[in-house]
Parts: structure tokens; sequence; C-alpha cells
């Protein structure tokens, strides 16, 4: 029997399965041979009928362990730094600083010494901090820290793992005698259902939130989205914790993560000589579900130096530097994480151009709108020959500067006599061999169709 960890109703429903996926996707392995042991495990997502929310059926938290060893550190990158501003600017927006602060799942402590430069008072507590500092307790927070005292309690990436958050949010305010303020920040499972986003499913996450479930926690909240609409925040008053969660009319959720996983396979299949660039969750997911047995993807690139020449879990996927990418005769790399992309550009030109992926559904959409005689020319072509062919159409014939993505957030847009007024792309292959704009195919057939593309 399913009960939600927000209520304890069962009024639930199972809305996916995700087979055999490691029990910490942050966990890199010195060696092959302790990666592949690495435990893996099934997922089984639900949702409550009463409220909406959805969380992991099958979660304990015994089967976690949280150590110096877990890596899921995002400092390295120019992009999340700058999104760690924006949530200083909120924070000071809301007059949250000024006072004695408490970082609960302060990880490495990045963000926790961005505010101590900044001369905020400031304590951590993190069991997987790997410092020295005495401002950060390698613990988890709990009851018995109920003298901290704090004005102000952040919560970064942390309820999301939380079995039970609604208690653990009432135990926060209880051992703060229910003053000051309170800051989350959560992925959200708007994106993630909005993308199709099935690498983003993983045993770590118990809890997928979105910007009205997490605020129903409240009486009162502020909130909205970030980092590029994968993140949501609420920052309320330790006094507005709700007393229980009021049943309300929901829509329950329909999945298409099966499909998108039958894509994934097309594109990694059908790329050469590949690598992904990504050796966080996502892509730790995309792997364990697309090449567990580590044939189809070369390697992974990390620009974090405590997970290069590592392995990853389940599959044994070894985790490269980005600077040693020639020396695998990569020819593709697929972006785990759109928001990433111009630093991956900058750090991978001139060498690798853009070649666009789409996806099936979309090609489908783009052949409806063809001549008989050009669909007659597209039935002769393989999926991706058609993929290649439209990538190459959409950005010379209407002139567009593409904006890449793995997920499909951005979108071309052009008038063309009411055709293809919006066609929204899904993924991003970088690849070496193919100058950018140009078209990947030399069969007859795809020159055939591409002439008469042209001749509109």
């Amino acid at each position: 029997m399913i009960k939600c960890p927000l209520t304890g109703n069962t009024h639930t429903k199972i809305i996916y399965e995700q087979p055999s996926v490691p029990l910490i996707q942050n966990k890199v392995y010195p060696t092959w041979e302790q990666a592949k042991n690495a435990p893996c495990i099934d997922v089984v997502i639900a949702q409550s009928l009463e409220n909406g929310f959805v969380f992991s059926a099958d979660f304990t938290d015994s089967s976690i362990d949280y150590d110096m060893h877990y890596q899921n550190e995002q400092s390295n990158s120019a992009y999340f730094r700058r999104h760690l501003e924006d949530v200083v600017r909120i924070m000071q927006n809301n007059q949250a600083l000024n006072g004695k602060v408490v970082e609960i799942g302060c990880g490495k402590a990045y963000f926790m010494d961005i505010l101590l430069e900044m001369g905020v008072d400031i304590i951590g507590f993190d069991p997987t901090y790997e410092g020295e500092s005495p401002k950060v307790v390698k613990d988890f927070f709990s009851d018995q820290y109920s003298d901290v005292g704090a004005e102000f309690i952040i919560l970064r990436h942390t309820l999301e793992h939380i079995s039970q958050p609604f208690h653990f949010i009432k135990t926060i305010a209880a051992a703060n005698n229910f003053k000051g303020k309170i800051y989350i920040e959560v992925p959200t499972f708007e994106w993630i259902m909005e993308h199709n986003a099935t690498e983003d499913i993983f045993y770590e996450h118990c809890n997928y939130f979105t910007l009205d479930t997490l605020q129903m926690l409240f009486t009162k909240s502020v909130g909205g989205h970030f980092f590029n609409g994968q993140y949501i925040y609420v920052i309320a008053d330790l006094a507005c914790v709700n007393d229980e969660i009021q049943k309300r009319e929901i829509v329950p959720y329909e999945v298409k993560f099966k499909e998108r996983l039958e894509e994934y396979s097309e594109m990694i299949s059908h790329s050469g000589p590949v690598a992904i660039w990504g050796a966080g969750a996502k892509g730790s997911t995309f792997l364990n579900l697309l090449d567990k047995e580590g044939k189809k993807v070369k390697c992974v690139i990390d620009i974090n130096p405590k997970k290069q020449h590592q392995y990853i879990g389940g599959t044994g996927h070894y985790i490269i530097k980005p600077g040693e990418l020639q020396e695998y005769g990569i020819k593709n790399v697929v972006v785990m994480n759109i928001n990433y992309r111009d630093e991956i550009r900058a750090m991978t030109e001139p060498r690798y151009n853009q070649t666009i992926v789409f996806s099936e559904t979309q090609i489908k959409t783009f052949a409806a709108c063809l001549s008989p005689a050009r669909k007659d020319f597209a039935g002769q072509l393989s999926f991706l020959q058609i993929n290649n062919l439209l990538s190459f159409h959409i950005q010379n014939r209407f002139r567009l500067q593409p904006v890449f993505s793995i997920h499909g957030s951005p979108y071309f847009s052009k008038r063309n006599n009411g055709r293809l007024n919006c066609f929204r792309n899904e993924k991003v292959i970088y690849n070496s061999a193919i100058p950018a704009r140009q078209d990947v195919s030399a069969s007859p057939g795809c020159q055939n169709l591409k002439n008469n593309l042209r001749s509109d």
C-alpha cells in the first residue's frame, strides 16, 4: 500500500517505474569493478490523488549513505556560480541575511563560503563536508540542534532527499521556536514533465515538487522559478508552516518517459563514437537506462576534478577531462544539461561543431508539411537522415541561429507562410567531423530531398 509522505493517505497512483539505476547517482568509483558492482535499484514514482504531490514510493532513508565520497558540487561551472549570485540577490531582496543564518545540507560549503565572505554570520550542517571549517557540523540536522536560534534557515537541494519532507519542515520550525524565515530550493517536476526528462528521475530524489506543492507546506510564502526553469524556490516565515495538508482537486500526471528513452536510444545508436558531457545524476541515469553494458557511449566528460578519472556507478563508463576528448576519438558529444551549452561550446570549439537532433514526433510533424512528392523522397530515408536534413533546412533555409538544448526549452521561430511557425528542438550533439550548418548526409536520396526542399 503506497502512502503519500506528506499526509499518509493511500489514495495514490503509480505514474512511472524506472528500472535498475544506481542507489546513489552522485557517487563515482575509483575502479571499473567497483563501479560495475555499485548497488542499483528500481525507482517507483507515485502521485497523491488528494494533493497532487509526486514522490518515490519505495524509498527508505536507511538505504542511502551520504558520506564524503558523495560528489554533487556544481560550482566548477561559471553558469552555476551565476545562479548562486541570483540566489544571494533573492535572499538580500527579502532582507534575510542580516542575522544568524543556518544552512542545512551545505554540501562542500561553497555557497556557505560565499556568504561568509560577505560577512554573513552562518553555520552549516552536512555529513558529506570534506573540509575542516569549525563553521560546519558534519552531521544531519535534527531536533538535537534546537539551540541554534537561527533568524534564517537555508535548504538548498536538500528537501528532495528527505523521505518525510513536511515532517522535516515542522521539525525545523519547532527547533527554531517557529521564528525566523526559511529558504527552500529544489528541482521542479514541472520542468521534468514539460521536457519529458526521464534522466531526472532517480533514487536519491524521493520527492518531486512543483511550485504549487512546495508552497502548500506553508499558509503564506513567496516563490518562483529560475535556473532556466529547472529549479524553484520558496521563502516563508517558519510561523507559517501549515498544520496539515489540505485535500484539493488535482489532475493525475500522464508521463511519456518511455517514448523519450526510445528517442535517446535512436540518437546514441547512430552518432558514431559518442561521449556524454556531465557525470552527475542526469548523466548517470541516462547511461544506466540506455547503455548499461557500456557499448554505445565511449566515455563521460566532466569539469569537476573530483569526478575525473573515476567511473560511473552501474555502467563503469570512464570519466575524462575536457582536454582529453580528442585522445578518445570522440566524434559526437551529447550534452546532459542545456544550461551549460555555452561553456561546453567554448571548451570544444573549433574542433566540435553542432548538429541538432530532433525528436521523431517533430520529424513527423515536419514531414506532414511536405508535398506528396517530397514525402516519397523522405520515405526512402532513415530517421537520422531525415533529422540531418531537417537540421540543415531549418538553419540554412530560414537563416536561423539555433539555440541548442538536450531537452527542448528553446525553440526556433520563423514566419514562413504559416508553416513551421514554432519548431522546438530536443537535443544537441557537438560533432567533430561536420562543419556547422552543413548537411551530414551524402546519399542520393538525401541530396534529392535537399534539392527539393531548397526549391520552395
